[in-house]
């Protein structure tokens, strides 16, 4: 169970890459560490790579939390970002439906993918240079 963290600078976006077996506790904690990140800006899009998590551990109490979390820190997070989720299986496809009803109301665009450069793209229509993401 393990998030990488990687923000792409100047602007981002940050790519976060999940492994094992993941939980709201982890997701939490990678967002923390995001946020307190000195390369970290406002409103910087974000790419969860899930394609390699085993089993998700997390269930809806979970996902409101984590959703409760960005909620109580949009001061720090910022507002008109991209959140780009990429899974593998139909599970986590299902789970990250729930996050993306759960995030109404948040200030972002939340799109859940099953292939990474589909993603990456997506995300660079946000951004100003328009360039897939790299990282």
């Amino acid at each position: 169970m393990a998030i990488r963290i990687k923000i792409i600078k100047p602007s981002g976006p940050i790519v976060m890459t999940a492994s094992g077996n993941i939980g709201s506790k982890e997701i939490v904690k990678a967002l923390q560490r995001t946020l307190t990140d000195p390369d970290f800006k406002k409103g910087m899009d974000i790419l969860w790579d899930f394609q390699a998590v085993n089993e998700s551990l997390v269930d809806t109490q979970e996902i409101l939390d984590i959703v409760t979390f960005i909620k109580n820190h949009q001061d720090t997070r910022g507002s008109n970002y991209r959140v780009a989720l990429v899974v593998s299986r139909d599970l986590d496809y299902g789970l990250a439906r729930m996050y993306e009803a759960y995030s109404q109301g948040l200030p972002c665009q939340i799109q859940i993918f099953k292939n990474l450069n589909a993603a990456k793209n997506w995300l660079a229509e946000n951004r100003q240079t328009g360039e897939p993401v790299k990282e």
